[in-house]
This record gives C-alpha cells, sequence and structure tokens, in this order.
C-alpha cells in the first residue's frame, strides 16, 4: 500500500522537471525517506512529465512538492514510481495545463516594391511584427510568427518576391495557445493519425 501527498507549482522558465523537491516538517517522516523510494518516486515524476494530460505533449515549467509519503515493506520500486506517475498525471490535468506554441523570429530583407505583398501574407500568419528598418534598396521586416504557420513559407515567399527576398529564422519563445487553437491542434494531429 503506497500513500502519498503531492503539490504541483508553477515555475516559469524550469524546463521539464527532473527531481522531487521533499518538504520535510515536524509532522512528517520524509527525512527519513530512503533514496531508491526517492529515485523511484522521480522516476514516475519521468514518466508522467515525458506524456502530459494534452495531446501527450512533454510538461514543462513547473515544479513537484512532496509532502507526505507512506509505503509498506512489499511496495517495489515499479509500484511507488507507477503510483507516483499517475498522481502527478491526475494533478496536471486538474490543474488546468495550457498547450505552448513555439514563436520564431523572422527577419525578410526584400526590395522596398514587395514588402507591401510580405507584411500581407504575414498578417494571414498570425505574426505579431516587429521593427522595420532600411538597408540600401531593401526593406528588413522583422516579425514573430507561430511555427505551425511557416510550413513552406520559405517556398511562398520566394514565390511571392520572385526570389528577391533573404530569409532567416530562429526559435524566439513559447507561448500559450487559446483554447480555439488547442482545439484547431488537437483536430490537426487526431485526423492526422
Amino acid at each position: 500500500m503506497i500513500n502519498m501527498r503531492i503539490r504541483l507549482k508553477p515555475k516559469a522558465g524550469g524546463g521539464q522537471p527532473k527531481k522531487v523537491t521533499v518538504i520535510v516538517t515536524k509532522d512528517n517522516d520524509l527525512g527519513k525517506l530512503r533514496p531508491d523510494r526517492l529515485k523511484a518516486i522521480e522516476n514516475g515524476l519521468n514518466m508522467a512529465v515525458t506524456n502530459g494530460p494534452l495531446l501527450s505533449f512533454p510538461v514543462i515549467d513547473f515544479q513537484v512538492q512532496l509532502l507526505e509519503f507512506h509505503a509498506t515493506n512489499s511496495s517495489s520500486f515499479a509500484m511507488v514510481a507507477a503510483m507516483t506517475s499517475q498522481a502527478i498525471t491526475t494533478a496536471m490535468k486538474n490543474a488546468d495545463p495550457v498547450l505552448l506554441e513555439p514563436i520564431m523570429k523572422l527577419e525578410i530583407a526584400v526590395p522596398d516594391d514587395l514588402s507591401g505583398k510580405v507584411i500581407t501574407d504575414l498578417a494571414k500568419r498570425r505574426s505579431e511584427m516587429g521593427n522595420m528598418s532600411g538597408r540600401g534598396h531593401l526593406r528588413v521586416i522583422h516579425a514573430f510568427t507561430p511555427l505551425s504557420e511557416l510550413v513552406h513559407f520559405a517556398t511562398e515567399i520566394r514565390i511571392l518576391t520572385s526570389g528577391r527576398a533573404n530569409l532567416s529564422m530562429e526559435l524566439d519563445s513559447y507561448r500559450a495557445m487559446t483554447e480555439q487553437e488547442t482545439y484547431s491542434a488537437a483536430e490537426k494531429i487526431n485526423n492526422f493519425i
């Protein structure tokens, strides 16, 4: 028999949690937690965060605190890990998780006379426009665009500008998706399978 109480807390920029924070108080025996039990608990944490509650994507930016733990001597490593994974998965589902989508930072150098076409195309792709600057006869456009909107973008921008644009992109950040965007992503994934 295993009895456990955990707390999930947000931790911005924390990445994927690998360790459990053990909260030792005078009311619990966690100061005497055996190392093999802690390893099993952390193994369960790793199982839970690898396949999260939303579309089985990995989970990031939170921490797990162990508040209580009791197990009989007959509880195996696998049982403790499975129990921990189940407890964390249940807690994550109840925590209103959100999907994050990668946002790419774009820099597009395009002749002045074609910049309007490029800006119009970016607007259709849920882009947030950054600053624009000049570089000789070129207009340099900076934008932040969800990665999902950039499928075939390089080819389409070449066609739109007759091959006269230069494009560079890099990962900028992750942004929480709206409920509608999450639903749309789920539909795309489920129709793909």
